[in-house]
């Protein structure tokens, strides 16, 4: 696909891609093609519930999707254990429009090296209950590769989220603020 301004001159070809937010602003091709949403009817918004496979090793979240039968909604958080287990991935990128993490998300992603999760400001412990599908920590547990996550200014945890059962000899976990 060609893309052309008003006076017919090429502004965009198909040699690349314009990603925002996971998506391709020129063509809407979209980036990360394995990662798989669901809409909440309750909460008016879709989530993350994982992977259809575990081929690509770098993810980026839809700040947005339309199943087709919902319409068009924010994508606001993303279920327990979405990528648990998964020793693929290295990095995740997601939207600011992701506000929670339900607990164990990436528990267990041995190969994740890097997380900007800018919209997240609390990360929070459910008293051991899993209540309305969040538990709420271990979110990072046994992600012994991880070395950067980039947060919120806003951002504060109550519970663990980034411990580990096997501790790397030189732990080095660097946060960045957004």
């Amino acid at each position: 696909q060609w893309n052309f301004n008003e006076n017919g001159e090429i502004i965009h070809g198909a040699a690349e891609h314009n990603y925002k937010d996971g998506v391709c602003s020129d063509c809407g091709d979209v980036q990360s093609k394995t990662v798989t949403y669901a809409y909440d009817s309750a909460n008016a918004c879709y989530y993350v519930t994982g992977v259809s496979s575990q081929t690509e090793t770098e993810l980026y979240i839809r700040s947005t999707y339309n199943d087709g039968t919902n319409g068009e909604h924010e994508v606001k958080y993303v279920k327990w254990g979405a990528f648990q287990g998964n020793t693929t991935i290295t990095k995740v990128v997601l939207p600011s429009s992701i506000t929670d993490l339900y607990g164990n998300v990436f528990f267990g992603c041995t190969q994740l090296t890097y997380v900007s999760m800018t919209g997240i400001t609390t990360l929070n412990a459910s008293n051991g209950e899993i209540s309305g599908g969040r538990w709420g920590d271990n979110n990072f547990r046994d992600c012994v590769n991880l070395t950067m996550v980039i947060v919120s200014n806003n951002f504060s945890s109550n519970c663990g989220q980034f411990g580990a059962g096997t501790v790397p000899e030189t732990p080095a976990l660097d946060f960045y603020v957004y």
